[in-house]
């Protein structure tokens, strides 16, 4: 006896055997009849995965036969059928064409979802979606974008293309393909970055200049490690109440560490570094040139002291240095130059050893005391005497090879220290704590080549330090922030009167800049195992791939089944 089905008013189908020849009719009468007895059937869930491989199939069928002439549509819509009449496994097309059959085959799968309770976003279909052979072919041939732009590009193309092949089985065809295009070229957008931000929080790309101070012992805040806008934001709320003083505590931090750092690169050399957390400004430069002048005074006894043409060419540099300062600054210098230094070479050009070291220690002192002094004027007078100091240990170097591993060393120290002091001697610079940006206008000033031509190509000495600390830790807020400040500040002020918890809220978040909290954050947010790079990398590759799903999702078709 053939099955008969009536679908039941709360969705589920019936089946009954009638008798052949039964009418529509008789049918309802019979399944009246029998309801008592005979429960409906129970459906089987529908595979989404099958789906969702065939939507972009049957999607894409459905839009050649809208924008094929009909005549074309009709004979190839009666060649398929002509091919599953012989046994070949084709669906048949009904009457109403290939929007017809979408429909059906749409209209088949929601129901069967719905008899068999299956609700909730369709996670089958999406995976068939992504593995469609129609999806990933596309995407195969598209390659990977290098710029955020070529990317974003490739993937508004991709997602409009992925559009293109949704099925449309509600509405007017042309509109509702129209939105889907669009929908899809807007989620192929946009989705690059998305999973370039995953890809930076699985891997974050973190600042070179940041990735330096690190490895040189200066901790960075979260948003100088972070840049932009974070960092911006962080800057101007160094005006509210508790969270700002936090911020402003550890920006004073940074660039203690970061005195320390520069100090310690002139220590380097003669093996030599101040200790973690020590007094930065003029104590700490103090302290760095008596360590490197004892190195130096320890090893003359040993040395020859000789007068030689590099010597007299470096006086002339050291005197045309000088000429530019205020004439009675410019007098001094000659009067140091002649007694201090000249007359205590002998006739045949020698300087005893224990004369050299006294010569030294004098040009030393002569130099320090005028590069603190808060006149302009004076600090010039004693950058001149510590040049005129540099060329007399550059003399004795070349005079004794057999040292000049030794002396290389301590010669080495002494320049980079010339430009921490040349720093922490200018204009700005408190108590001899010097920024960044002051430190590579030492550099620059210091620079011996023609035309600054080092300072030119980023190559002066101490310029890589100097260069990543103005990159990553000096404040660049514009305007020096007034507004961006008094709009947190008053922000800040006014937020008890809204909500209490917020001040308290504040004064938590400034937990985070206490010095611990801060080194852990600062190696949450940089360091990641090894295996971060190739995660992150595949994360970014994946976007093509992920695009179907994409375009599935904005479009509705994978939307919960009410």
């Amino acid at each position: 006896m053939p099955i008969a089905e009536l679908q039941m008013p709360d969705g589920r189908i019936a089946q009954f055997q009638v008798p052949d020849g039964t009418t529509p009719e008789q049918v309802v009468s019979f399944a009246q009849a029998n309801l008592t007895t005979q429960e409906a059937a129970p459906k089987e869930t529908p595979s989404g995965f099958v789906q969702g491989v065939m939507d972009p199939i049957h999607g894409g069928a459905q839009l050649l036969t809208n924008v094929l002439p009909d005549s074309v549509v009709d004979a190839g819509n009666q060649f398929n059928n002509w091919l599953a009449d012989k046994g070949l496994p084709l669906a048949r097309i009904p009457e109403g064409g290939v929007d017809q059959m979408v429909r059906e085959r749409e209209q088949s799968y929601q129901t069967a979802r719905n008899n068999a309770g299956v609700t909730g976003f369709d996670w089958a279909r999406l995976g068939g979606n992504v593995a469609s052979p129609a999806a990933w072919v596309p995407a195969l041939k598209a390659g990977q974008a290098m710029t955020m732009g070529g990317k974003v590009a490739q993937g508004s193309a991709l997602g409009g293309l992925f559009g293109g092949m949704q099925p449309v089985a509600n509405g007017d065809y042309v509109t509702e393909k129209a939105k889907q295009i669009g929908m899809g070229a807007t989620a192929g957008a946009v989705l690059p970055a998305v999973m370039g931000g995953v890809s930076r929080v699985i891997q974050p790309k973190t600042d070179q200049a940041v990735k330096q101070l690190m490895a040189e012992g200066v901790t960075p805040t979260p948003g100088q490690i972070m840049g932009g806008t974070v960092k911006r934001a962080e800057e101007a709320a160094r005006s509210v109440p508790f969270l700002g003083d936090a911020i402003s505590a550890a920006h004073n931090r940074g660039i203690a560490e970061f005195n320390r750092t520069a100090i310690n690169r002139a220590l380097a050399p003669i093996g030599q570094k101040l200790e973690k957390g020590s007094e930065v400004g003029y104590k700490a430069v103090d302290k760095a040139y008596t360590a490197i002048s004892k190195a130096y005074d320890d090893l003359l006894p040993n040395l020859k002291v000789n007068a030689d043409k590099p010597f007299v060419n470096d006086l002339t540099k050291v005197r045309t240095m000088a000429g530019s300062m205020h004439p009675s600054r410019a007098k001094q210098f000659e009067n140091i130059l002649k007694n201090d230094v000249l007359a205590k070479f002998e006739r045949s050009g020698k300087m005893a050893p224990q004369t050299m070291k006294e010569v030294d220690s004098k040009l030393g002192k002569l130099a320090s005391d005028g590069m603190k002094s808060m006149d302009l004027d004076q600090q010039q007078l004693g950058a001149a005497v510590r040049e005129l100091q540099s060329s007399l240990r550059s003399m004795v170097e070349r005079g004794n090879p057999q040292y000049a591993g030794k002396l290389q060393q301590v010669n080495s120290a002494y320049a980079n220290l010339l430009r921490v002091e040349n720093a922490a001697a200018r204009q700005g610079a408190k108590d001899g704590v010097f920024t960044p940006n002051q430190l590579e206008a030492a550099t620059r000033a210091l620079d011996p080549t023609l035309r600054k031509r080092a300072s030119a190509h980023g190559k002066a000495l101490m310029q890589d330090l100097a260069t990543a600390g103005d990159r990553a830790i000096t404040n660049k807020l514009p305007n020096s922030g007034t507004i961006d400040r008094a709009l947190w500040n008053v922000g800040g002020l006014a937020s008890a009167a809204m909500n209490p918890a917020i001040p308290a809220v504040l004064l938590g978040a400034s937990g985070a800049y206490l010095p611990a909290s801060q080194r852990l954050l600062a190696k949450l947010l940089t360091a990641r195992p090894q295996a971060a790079q190739p995660m992150a990398e595949a994360v970014r590759k994946s976007v093509p791939y992920l695009t179907p799903g994409a375009v599935s999702a904005g479009n509705g078709l994978l939307a919960p089944v009410n």
